[in-house]
């Protein structure tokens, strides 16, 4: 009986969560905020050992 308290305030939270909404923000809280570029993905892929050395090499040359 527990779990059903439980599940709605966790579903209260994601939906706030996802929708943005902070306590003294302006826009959503999301106003500068910045998609990561191309390269930036790439090298953070390279950090996390999902590239090798090669690809990274390859990719960033044709990103350039």
């Amino acid at each position: 009986m527990w779990l059903l308290p439980v599940a709605i305030v966790l579903l209260l939270a994601f939906t706030w969560r996802s929708t943005g909404d902070t306590a003294g923000g302006c826009c959503g809280g999301h106003a500068h905020q910045q998609e990561p570029d191309a390269l930036e993905i790439l090298r953070q892929r390279y950090a996390r050992g999902e590239v090798s050395q090669e690809e990274f090499e390859e990719r960033r040359r044709n990103l350039r």
